[in-house]
């Protein structure tokens, strides 16, 4: 017999098949179940629950829906699944987890698949880029083809039937620190077995506490970065403190709420961190800057935004993005307008300007504190948010906020 050839001749490895395909292994599950059926043929009494191979004997289907389906099908209808997937299944699935539950579900989170293998590969698939590590426990079905399909590094973890054959908190806790992906099954296919609602709890405490590590290590390269930025020059040494000082103040005089204002302050600090993408030349220039260079300088918010979005933080990624957009759409990068800036973005724009207007530059020296406020009034209701500027204003006429202007001595 002629064995067939999977790749076409010639020197160039792209003539076949994909290395991805090239390293397809066997269904574990389907490999059992043919022993199963080899087994049961020669006289062996199992009771076969592998791969829907449930006997109609000894599990026959209800007669409802055996009718349902016999009518069904007499009617011409088809098991292929319409665009809206399932609509009043969806439903019906968001209803029982309200009335029964007790959880508001928004319907487009819920899928109905015919088998869940499709739903669990678009999952790793949305989720896992080549490279990344994925932690299942075994025995699970499949998950190592999972992750051969989409390129991750599978990481199986060992269980024990005094566990059910389940993974616990202490013996994930080791192996989250490089995990993308845990992938959990309760009730368990094949044992049936199921996490106990205590267990659920403290994998998904480890699972928080091991974020919360890695996240602030994250914000703290992020930190050592912007201070890096600010100190390539005696004029910007401590803009990103300052401005966060500013914010955190107009935050409070606005009425933000502790969190919120914790929020602003981190954001605040962090708004220049795309600067890193910005040539020294183009920062330290002190003439007037060319179009080339302005266009440059305006990538800094989105580089930003991008770099706060990987760290895990969705609300200042958004703040930082829009903090030079001005009222009148005039303002950088998307253009936006009035109250589609969001509030918190209004706050660090002023603080950002009125920051750099009273502090020194290689091309001017900084403004007095009057003057830098009579200028935030002028562009006020164009540039800047007028109620933002009035917040300011009371808070210098008070005494309440430290003018931490930056000079150059000399």
């Amino acid at each position: 017999m002629e064995k067939l050839q999977l790749d076409l001749e010639g020197p160039d490895p792209r003539r076949g098949l994909s290395g991805m395909a090239k390293g397809l292994i066997g269904s574990e599950i389907l490999r059992i179940a043919s022993e199963i059926r080899t087994a049961i043929t020669a006289g062996q009494k199992i009771a076969n629950f592998t791969v829907g191979d449930f006997s109609s004997r000894e599990f026959p289907i209800p007669d409802c829906l055996r009718d349902g389906t016999l009518r069904a099908l007499a009617a011409g209808e088809t098991n292929y699944p319409p665009s809206d997937g399932v609509l009043r299944l969806r439903e019906a699935v968001r209803e029982f987890w309200r009335e029964r539950l007790q959880i508001e579900v928004p319907l487009e989170s819920i899928v109905i698949a015919g088998g869940s293998r499709p739903v669990i590969y678009a999952t790793y698939r949305a989720l896992v880029e080549p490279g990344d590590t994925v932690v299942y426990p075994v025995p699970s079905w499949n998950n190592n083809h999972y992750c051969h399909l989409v390129g991750a590094r599978g990481v199986p973890l060992e269980t024990a039937p005094e566990h059910g054959f389940l993974p616990t908190a202490a013996s994930l806790k080791p192996v989250l620190k490089t995990a993308r992906l845990i992938a959990l099954n309760t009730p368990l296919n094949p044992a049936g077995t199921v996490l106990s609602p205590e267990e659920v709890v403290r994998i998904s405490e480890v699972v928080v506490d091991d974020s919360e590590t890695e996240h602030d290590g994250v914000l703290a390269h992020l930190y050592a970065l912007v201070a890096t930025i600010d100190a390539r020059h005696l004029q910007t040494r401590d803009h990103s403190e300052n401005v966060a000082a500013y914010a955190v103040a107009l935050g409070q005089e606005l009425g933000l709420d502790r969190d919120r204002v914790m929020q602003l302050r981190r954001a605040a600090f962090l708004h220049d961190v795309g600067k890193v993408a910005v040539s020294q030349a183009t920062l330290s220039k002190p003439g007037r800057l060319t179009d080339t260079q302005v266009d440059e300088i305006r990538l800094h918010p989105g580089v930003g935004s991008t770099m706060l979005l990987h760290a895990g933080l969705g609300e200042e990624a958004l703040w930082v993005r829009h903090h030079h957009e001005r009222l009148d759409g005039a303002g950088y990068p998307d253009g936006l307008e009035a109250d589609d800036i969001p509030l918190e973005a209004r706050i660090i724009f002023v603080a950002d300007a009125f920051e750099a207007m009273t502090s020194d530059r290689p091309y001017r020296p900084g403004m007095d504190v009057p003057e830098a406020l009579d200028e935030l009034r002028r562009c006020a209701g164009t540039q800047f948010e007028p109620r933002i500027v009035d917040a300011l204003e009371r808070l210098v006429g008070a005494g309440d906020l430290t003018v931490l202007a930056l000079r150059v001595p000399g």
